[in-house]
C-alpha cells in the first residue's frame, strides 16, 4: 500500500497513471469498473418482517407470549386476547418508529451526496462524487465537501475541518510539500479525506482512494464489524423476566402443594396457579417501554439525531440529549 503523502504531486500523479489536465472519459468508464463506485457500501437493509419480527426479542416478551398460551389453553381467553393485544400495539409502535428512523436516514443519504468538480478531458464538469475514480483530478475550495481520499496537488490557504476523522476541533492546516512516510492521518497536511469539509481556501488535488477503501470506508468497515451489547436497560428487562419466571413457577408450586396438602383436585388447584401467575405478569410494560423510547427517539430528532433503533436512546444521557447535536446512532 503507497503512502500517498510521502510521494511528491508530481510522482503521485505519474503512479497513478494520470496527469493534471485530469482522465479521458474512457479512461475515467474503465476504471469505474475495476475499481466500482465511490461510496461508502453499508449492510443489507433490514426487511419490514424482520423490523416487526425483531420487537418480539425480549425475554419479557416471551414470559408474556407463555403466559397468553397458557390462558389460552385453560379457556382464558379474555386474558389471553388482552395479552397478545398489548404485545401487538408494543410491536406496531416499535415497528413504526424503527422504519421511520429508517426512511429519515435514507433522506439524508440523499440530500448528502454531494457533487465534485473534476477535470475530464481537459475541461471542468460537475459530476456525482460517486463517479470519481482514482487519477481523478478534483478542484476544491471553502465549503465543499471532500469527496474522495486525495493527494493535493494545487493549495491556495487551505484548511480542512477533519473532526469526522480525526477527533480535531480545530481546522487543519493544508500544504502540498511531501511528508515523511511514519506519520498519522491528521498529520498528513498534503492530503485531504472522504467526508471532511473545506473551510477556508482552494486546491486541486489527484484521487488516491474510493469507496470502502478511503480512511472513511475504513472506519464504515470496522463498524459493521462490532458486535451490538445490550444496554443497561436491555439487561434490567431480561433480569426482570428472570425474576418474573421464578416467581412464576414459585407460586405455581406453592399454590399446588397448598392445595393437595388439602387434598383439593389437582387440575383445579393448576389452574388457579396459573390463572394467579399471569395476574401478575405486568403485561402493558412492554408497551409503556417502546412508548417512553419513543417519545425519547422524538426528542433526540428535534435535535437533528437520528436514531435507529430505540433502545439506543436509554444510553444518551441529560447531557448529550440538552446539546444540538447532529449524529446517526
Amino acid at each position: 500500500m503507497k503512502n500517498w503523502h510521502s510521494l511528491s504531486a508530481d510522482d503521485a500523479v505519474r503512479e497513478l497513471g494520470s496527469r493534471t489536465s485530469g482522465l479521458t472519459t474512457d479512461e475515467a468508464r474503465e476504471r469505474l469498473l475495476r475499481y466500482g463506485y465511490n461510496e461508502l457500501k453499508s449492510k443489507k437493509k433490514t426487511s419490514g418482517i424482520v423490523v416487526f419480527g425483531r420487537q418480539f426479542l425480549s425475554p419479557l416478551i416471551y414470559v408474556l407470549l407463555v403466559a397468553a398460551a397458557i390462558s389460552f389453553a385453560i379457556h382464558h381467553l379474555t386474558d389471553a386476547i388482552v395479552v397478545v393485544g398489548v404485545l401487538l400495539v408494543n410491536a406496531v409502535i416499535g415497528y413504526f418508529q424503527e422504519t421511520q428512523a429508517e426512511k429519515a436516514m435514507e433522506a439524508l443519504k440523499e440530500m448528502a451526496a454531494p457533487k465534485a468538480r473534476a477535470r475530464r478531458d481537459g475541461n471542468i464538469e460537475s459530476l456525482p462524487a460517486r463517479e470519481l475514480v482514482p487519477g481523478d483530478i478534483v478542484l476544491l475550495e471553502a465549503g465543499d465537501k471532500v469527496p474522495a481520499d486525495a493527494r493535493l496537488l494545487e493549495s491556495s490557504n487551505l484548511k480542512a475541518n477533519e473532526s469526522a476523522l480525526t477527533g480535531e476541533s480545530m481546522p487543519a492546516d493544508k500544504q502540498v510539500s511531501t511528508i515523511a512516510e511514519y506519520v498519522s492521518v491528521a498529520d498528513q497536511e498534503n492530503m485531504v479525506y472522504m467526508g471532511t469539509i473545506i473551510t477556508t481556501g482552494r486546491a486541486a488535488a489527484v484521487v488516491t482512494k474510493t469507496g470502502m477503501l478511503t480512511e472513511m470506508g475504513k472506519i464504515a468497515t470496522g463498524l459493521q464489524e462490532i458486535k451490538p451489547e445490550d444496554t443497561p436497560l436491555q439487561k434490567n428487562i431480561a433480569k426482570l423476566s428472570r425474576y418474573l419466571v421464578f416467581i412464576f413457577l414459585g407460586v405455581t408450586g406453592l399454590l399446588l402443594i397448598v392445595g393437595l396438602l388439602k387434598r383439593l383436585g389437582w387440575l383445579e388447584m393448576f389452574l388457579l396457579a396459573v390463572a394467579a401467575a399471569v395476574a401478575a405478569i405486568p403485561e402493558g410494560l412492554p408497551a409503556v417501554l417502546t412508548v417512553v423510547l419513543s417519545i425519547g427517539m422524538r426528542a433526540m430528532a428535534r435535535r437533528n439525531a437520528i436514531i435507529r433503533k430505540l433502545v439506543a436512546v436509554e444510553t444518551l444521557g441529560p447531557r448529550q440529549l440538552s446539546v444540538p447535536i447532529k449524529q446517526e446512532l
